[in-house]
């Protein structure tokens, strides 16, 4: 069963908190590749956006209801991000890490989906890369491309990346203090190249389980149409706020 590219859905997530921020350039050079094969471009911006820390405290709720205790954005994204085919992390350096958002969501995510599915998270099978850019040449880029790929691992993802030589992880970036971007036409053009690379594998895995799904186990038949919801606030809770 052929699978067209306009079949297929790629998220990308800009995890940067401010607006206007330097990881703009390397999204829309990602969307660029995937738009170039036909695949539709959603991207989900994190700033301005509230996603707040894990509690860890809520698994009898995880398991029951399959979402999450918080109430805040983490549902809207989690729900883009489950109906994906692939996922691109465009992540800026903090403190060689992530920002915090972004490591509130992956905890999060990756509790509810674990607790829903009582420890055992479905094949889901999502097509995953990062572009990381910080404004050293050693500020963590490599650490962090290293953690978003074990996050795609552990939720049954499958990590890619762009063309070596220049992308052996991820995408790797220098953006200087005056936003211009070292090595700038080898950088975006591997932003470019993720874009493509993630459809071109999307469509692959999309092709075979179509194919084969008679006689897959149904851990590789998840629903994409599934919904996270935030918690239903209490009569009461909201009459305590009015007053």
């Amino acid at each position: 069963m052929p699978i067209d590219g306009k079949d297929i859905r790629i998220l990308i997530i800009n995890g940067s908190p401010r607006k206007n921020s330097n990881s703009a350039k390397f999204v829309e050079k990602a969307s660029e590749g995937v738009k170039s094969l036909g695949a539709t471009s959603v991207v989900y911006e994190m700033a301005g956006k509230r996603i707040e820390p894990c509690l860890e405290n809520c698994k009898a709720y995880h398991i029951k209801t399959g979402n999450c205790t918080i109430d805040d954005d983490m549902h809207e994204l989690a729900n883009e991000w489950i109906s994906a085919d692939g996922i691109i992390y465009v992540v800026p350096l903090f403190h060689m890490g992530a920002p915090a958002a972004m490591y509130a969501l992956i905890t999060r995510l990756g509790a509810t989906v674990f607790g829903h599915s009582f420890g055992k998270v479905p094949r889901l099978l999502k097509v995953g890369g990062s572009i990381v850019h910080g404004n050293t040449q050693y500020g963590g880029q490599e650490l962090l491309m290293e953690y978003l790929n074990a996050h795609l691992m552990l939720m049954n993802c499958l990590p890619v990346t762009s063309d070596m030589p220049e992308s052996y992880i991820g995408v790797g970036a220098r953006v200087l203090k005056d936003r211009t971007i070292e090595r700038n036409d080898e950088i975006l053009l591997s932003s470019y190249i993720l874009g493509v690379r993630v459809v071109e594998v999307a469509k692959i895995i999309n092709a075979g389980k179509a194919e084969l799904r008679d006689s897959l186990p149904k851990e590789y038949l998840y629903d994409k149409n599934r919904k996270f919801c935030a918690p239903k606030k209490k009569t009461g809770d909201s009459k305590k706020k009015q007053e």
